[in-house]
């Protein structure tokens, strides 16, 4: 009986956890190459693009989704550039998969609030 308990928490929660740590890995790594990418840009033309799809062709050959399958969200202003995706949800806010990222996100600290036990897993 306790291995069934222990097989089910770990498929239930386990497989659950490691996937959320996953994709907020994917989702740092897409914004670190992005705003990597968009600084290229603005070095060679002085200028920010006017959208992530300017850099297809010249600076990067795909532009992939967020791991929900919309295109990650760019903001720029004043000589500043904002690269972030909603989440699952799509929409602003939200705790969890929907929890909003972008370059500003502690992204060690948040993998590190998913392994903690009140999220339900201990990866």
């Amino acid at each position: 009986m306790l291995i069934a308990i222990i097989y089910v928490f770990y498929v239930g929660y386990g497989e659950k956890c490691m996937t959320e740590v996953g994709t907020t890995y994917r989702v740092q790594g897409d914004i670190q190459v992005l705003s990597q990418v968009v600084e290229s840009y603005k070095s060679d033309t002085g200028l920010l693009p006017d959208s992530l799809n300017d850099l297809v062709g010249e600076y990067i050959k795909v532009l992939h989704s967020d791991p929900w399958g919309v295109d990650y969200h760019y903001e720029q202003q004043n000589g500043e550039f904002k690269i972030f995706t909603l989440g699952s949800d799509n929409k602003e806010g939200g705790i969890g998969s929907a929890t909003d990222l972008s370059r500003d996100t502690d992204f060690d600290r948040l993998i590190e609030y998913i392994k903690e036990p009140i999220f339900g897993c201990n990866v």
